[in-house]
């Protein structure tokens, strides 16, 4: 009885208001700390603050170097990827055995005509990756079965950055007729969004399996002007139309796409594949490259310095799968989504914050796949120079909302009693 009072009691202050504004605070009073500490501690303690300098110079030196390694890193995996012919992989995991005694055989005869070295090593590689699928066969996954849902939002932009968008997913190495394709356009964007969907349905309508359009209505209350709350109407909607026609929401993966946002050709195969060989896919989401290189050459130069650094900093992210985080495009199963009841209504920053709606619904049990597969961006462009940079600045400000996660991660790390105190701590950190 003692024990259910004190978590009634942790619980009462955990939900309160205040206790929320604290830890909403703490993240930007620790970032003016650490900006204006060294300035004040200077008049007092000036040789502390010294080594304090030097201490930090050297952190980020060391930093930057194993970003460097990470980075080349990330470059390897993401050509290896590309070099993959992801088509066949699907079919092989109808026989892996086959498969198996097929590349075992080529590596014996490679080996007995002394090939070249690389050649015999690609094989031992391929070898150790289809005896492990062999040991797992029980948990594979029958590709055939999967249909991709793709939920493109829409507010006001125009129909020739979304059209190139749709363009590049319908030259997938896929089969098309397997493609769900949700276009959700705001009520709140006017008749310009409306007739967007019109004429796009018009163009693609026939191109997928199926092609269907949703308008999420304006002014829903406890709703979040945003994306967040534009998928989450249109994965629902989804979710109800898959269950009417008796397939499995465990059959379906999800993947949301912004308006200028063109996947690989062969990201859809890649993904399918992803899929079909996690044990735990379910409790698992699935990250491709986020490359910020559609429009690069028309952009300003300072704005092509950022939008590739961006793209480095995605591609360092992507080898260091204890940090990585749901950003921008993203898939994830439609039984998943169902279990976090789709995304945040009242979130900002629906992506990253979607990372952590999983984590805590299954009790820790959540890890972000890395699929080393490129989704292309748009690189900033406004009508002009200054409003480029003030577009720019916005998108920055934008991403940096992610801080807002800070609260929503203590205050359930607090009620959540199922994971350990250390995994409770990395996330926080």
């Amino acid at each position: 009885m003692a024990q259910t009072k004190t978590e009634t009691i942790t619980t009462s202050y955990v939900d309160t208001r205040w206790f929320y504004r604290i830890l909403e605070i703490i993240p930007g009073s620790i970032t003016w700390t650490l900006l204006t500490a060294p300035i004040l501690l200077s008049f007092f303690y000036p040789v502390a603050v010294a080594y304090f300098i030097i201490a930090f110079d050297i952190f980020w030196l060391l930093k930057s170097i194993r970003m460097s390694f990470s980075l080349v890193r990330g470059h390897q995996r993401s050509q290896e990827a590309a070099s993959i012919n992801w088509t066949d992989r699907l079919i092989e995991l109808s026989n892996v055995e086959k498969s198996l005694s097929h590349v075992n055989a080529q590596l014996e005869l490679a080996i007995e005509r002394h090939a070249p070295k690389p050649y015999v090593n690609k094989l031992k590689k391929e070898v150790d990756r289809l005896e492990l699928l062999v040991e797992h066969q029980t948990v594979l996954f029958d590709p055939t079965r999967i249909t991709h849902c793709i939920i493109m939002p829409l507010y006001n932009e125009s129909i020739d950055v979304i059209r190139p968008a749709i363009q590049a997913l319908a030259k997938s190495n896929y089969n098309l007729k397997k493609i769900l394709f949700v276009f959700s356009y705001e009520q709140r964007g006017g008749s310009g969004s409306k007739e967007t969907a019109k004429q796009l349905e018009k163009e693609f309508g026939k191109t997928f399996g199926e092609y269907i359009t949703y308008m999420h209505p304006d002014g829903i209350v406890g709703e979040l002007k945003g994306k967040g709350a534009n998928i989450s109407f249109a994965g629902k909607k989804i979710l109800q139309n898959i269950k009417k026609r008796g397939i499995s929401p465990h059959d379906v993966v999800v993947t949301t796409l912004d308006c200028d946002h063109r996947v690989h050709p062969d990201y859809l195969s890649c993904l399918t594949y992803a899929y079909c060989t996690n044990p735990n896919r379910r409790h698992s989401s699935f990250q491709p490259l986020a490359l910020f290189n559609n429009n690069i050459w028309d952009v300003p130069a300072p704005m092509r310095v950022i939008a590739t650094s961006n793209s480095f900093w995605v591609m360092i992210e992507s080898v260091r799968q204890g940090r990585l985080r749901n950003f921008a495009s993203h898939a994830q199963s439609l039984d998943a989504l169902e279990d976090t009841d789709f995304w945040s209504i009242t979130s900002p920053v629906e992506d990253g914050h979607q990372f952590y709606r999983s984590y805590f619904t299954f009790n820790g049990n959540y890890m972000v796949e890395p699929l080393f597969i490129p989704i292309y961006q748009d690189a900033v462009l406004a009508s002009s120079y200054p409003r480029t940079f003030v577009a720019q600045f916005k998108q920055l400000q934008r991403w940096a909302y992610g801080v807002s996660d800070f609260p929503y991660v203590v205050k359930n790390s607090i009620k959540n009693k199922e994971i350990p105190l250390g995994n409770k701590l990395i996330q926080i950190g």
